[in-house]
């Protein structure tokens, strides 16, 4: 080769080591999208918190929403208010190497967090006591990246209690409505005067003991009151008090038949 060729030759190598040299500095130096991560965090996904229901989850998505879904125990055992329930909030990254980030509901500040460890079966996160402390995620620290799925199965002999009941023949007024994920909701009138007159929706849950044909209803602000499921067709429903029970009645208690 002649010393022509060579010197042509040295400086193409030069040139395209200049090039990867322009582009390998222009990655460098750039920055980073608010919610864009490696692939190997996922940050934006769905986590699960308890390995044995899917039901709890915290999912943090693109947009910058934060869903939590949990189950909330308030009042008293047995009460309505104890049921699952959906948070929503916001969440933003803290520093461009995406290893901390911030959770804000709208009742409380934001919670600052480091992402400690992470691998194809979950990610560990740590609170991180420099910022401001609010609620954030509680005592959760695991996030989980699968969980059992829970499903509900509605015995084939109350198949026909889902749906809504009517206390009046003509279907009017109000109502008594079962789902299959064990909850129910009393529609009913209320006149308490002013704006708290008015038809409202209270919410329950239910259960159903097949030994003995007795279906278990928890009302909002009531204790579980037992019904023998002493009709039960594809348009008529009649809930019967049975011998042993708590004392007084539910105020979705009738006496009377309810019509579908």
């Amino acid at each position: 080769m002649s010393r022509k060729d060579t010197s042509v030759l040295r400086k193409a190598k030069n040139s395209i080591s200049v090039i990867i040299l322009i582009l390998f500095s222009s990655c460098s130096l750039g920055t980073y999208p608010i919610n864009q991560e490696p692939a190997d965090i996922t940050l934006a996904q769905k986590w699960y918190t308890n390995s044995e229901d899917d039901r709890y989850y915290v999912e943090f998505r693109n947009d910058g929403t934060l869903y939590h879904k949990y189950y909330q125990y308030y009042g008293s055992i047995g009460s309505g208010l104890n049921r699952f329930v959906t948070k929503v909030g916001e969440w933003r990254y803290l520093n461009e190497e995406l290893s901390s980030f911030s959770i804000g509901w709208d009742d409380s500040v934001d919670r600052h967090y480091d992402i400690v460890e992470f691998d194809t079966e979950k990610l560990i996160i740590q609170k991180c006591d420099g910022g401001p402390v609010g609620r954030g995620l509680g005592d959760i620290t695991d996030l989980l990246r699968t969980a059992e799925h829970i499903t509900f199965e509605v015995p084939e002999v109350l198949l026909p209690l889902m749906g809504t009941w009517h206390y009046e023949e003509t279907k009017d007024g109000k109502s008594l409505s079962f789902r299959e994920n064990n909850t129910c909701t009393y529609h009913y009138y209320q006149d308490y005067g002013g704006n708290l007159t008015g038809w409202v929706n209270k919410s329950g849950s239910w259960s159903y003991d097949s030994d003995d044909n007795i279906i278990s209803i928890t009302m909002s602000g009531e204790i579980t009151y037992p019904y023998l499921l002493d009709i039960l067709t594809l348009g008529e429903l009649y809930l019967k008090l049975p011998e042993n029970r708590p004392g007084g009645t539910s105020m979705i208690y009738s006496g009377t038949s309810l019509y579908k």
